[in-house]
C-alpha cells in the first residue's frame, strides 16, 4: 500500500496489514459476502475511509457555496410565491368563468324552450287561421245562397203583385 493516502485501483484496503488513521484493518481478507448483505456494507465502508479527509475539507466549501446561493433561492421562493398566486388567481378566473358558462348555459336553455313554444303558438296560430279562413268561406257561400233564394223570392213577390 501506498503512503501518501492514495490508493490505486489494485491495490485493497482490506487486504493490508498497516494500520490506517489509527485504525487496525485486518490481515486477512474478509470473505466475500453475498451483495446486500451487512458485511458487504461494512466492507465498503472500510474501504470509502480513505476519503474521509478529502470530505471533511469538502463541507466548508459547499456551506459557502450554499450560502452564496441564498439570494438565489430567495428569487426562487418569491417566483415560486408569484406562481402561487397567479394560480390561485387563475383558478379565481376560472370558477367565475365556469359559473358564467353555466348561467350562459341556463339561458340557452331557456331561449331554447321559449322559441320551441313560440314556433307551437305559431302552429297552433296558422291552424286557427286556416279553420277561421274556412268557416269565412262556408259563411260567404251561404250568404251568397240566401241572397239569391232572396232576390228568387223578392222577384216572384213582384210579379204576383204586379198581376
Amino acid at each position: 500500500m501506498k503512503h501518501d493516502d492514495e490508493i490505486a485501483p489494485r491495490d485493497s484496503v482490506l487486504e493490508s496489514t498497516e494500520p490506517a488513521d489509527g485504525l487496525m484493518v485486518p490481515e486477512q481478507p474478509l470473505p466475500h459476502a453475498e451483495k446486500g448483505s451487512l458485511r458487504s456494507m461494512w466492507e465498503l465502508l472500510m474501504q470509502l475511509r480513505v476519503l474521509l479527509p478529502y470530505l471533511s475539507s469538502l463541507v466548508p466549501l459547499l456551506d459557502r457555496g450554499l450560502s452564496k446561493m441564498a439570494p438565489d433561492l430567495l428569487e426562487v421562493r418569491k417566483g415560486i410565491g408569484e406562481m402561487q398566486t397567479g394560480s390561485r388567481d387563475l383558478g379565481v378566473q376560472v370558477r367565475n368563468q365556469t359559473l358564467r358558462l353555466e348561467q350562459i348555459e341556463v339561458q340557452l336553455r331557456r331561449f331554447g324552450e321559449a322559441a320551441q313554444e313560440s314556433q307551437r303558438q305559431s302552429r297552433d296560430l296558422a291552424a286557427s287561421v286556416h279553420t277561421l279562413t274556412q268557416w269565412v268561406r262556408t259563411l260567404a257561400i251561404l250568404t251568397g245562397v240566401l241572397l239569391v233564394l232572396l232576390i228568387v223570392v223578392a222577384a216572384l213577390q213582384l210579379s204576383h203583385l204586379g198581376h
